[in-house]
């Protein structure tokens, strides 16, 4: 890292390229070849599922991550350790069903809480999640056009300080067929 401070003449015609040609009045501050260190967190995550083969499936998922240990050049950052708790489910589509197409749809849902690591008043930010998904299938084999909504919300009402309203719509696609067949010939 190398920085320069100084002040010149306050001239807004001025480029950037000119700056540099300019008669500088004072350097408050130079440093030349200047190393920072960088120390990023540690993160722990685990998942238990629960799941009955074709039906349904249950999940509850934990994660810390050691954001207070984050320094940037030896210097701490003042953010947060930030944890989250997670449950999803998902009602599993029947395979072996050609009779309705609903049968053969897949339902997912999610609710996640979470402190953020970010604390600007001191108080770490609270982030809260909902999510729904669904998946259509688009052939015979397991292909699938997959939708999802999620809306949550970042930080409080009560402050006024921080809060941050969310909607995402998400749109994807499971290319799940088989390309290429050998055909015997007799």
């Amino acid at each position: 890292q190398t920085t320069l401070t100084y002040q010149s003449l306050n001239d807004p015609r001025l480029s950037f390229e000119d700056i540099e040609n300019t008669i500088l009045v004072d350097t408050t501050d130079q440093t030349a070849d200047k190393t920072r260190s960088l120390k990023l967190p540690g993160s722990y995550q685990t998942t238990v599922a629960l799941q009955k083969a074709n039906d349904w499936q249950v999940g509850l998922g934990f994660s810390y991550e050691q954001w207070s240990t984050m320094e940037i050049g030896s210097i701490d950052q003042e953010l947060g350790d930030r944890t989250e708790v997670s449950l999803s489910g998902e009602l599993l589509p029947s395979q072996e069903s050609l009779s309705t197409y609903i049968e053969r749809m897949s339902f997912r849902f999610g609710i996640k809480y979470a402190n953020s690591y970010l604390q600007p008043t001191g108080e770490q930010l609270n982030r809260y999640t909902l999510s729904f998904g669904t998946s259509f299938p688009v052939s015979q084999q397991q292909s699938t056009v997959n939708l999802g909504l999620v809306a949550g919300q970042l930080g409080k009402d009560e402050d006024q300080l921080y809060r941050e309203r969310f909607l995402r719509f998400k749109v994807g696609l499971n290319l799940n067929e088989r390309w290429f067949r050998s055909r015997k010939v007799k």
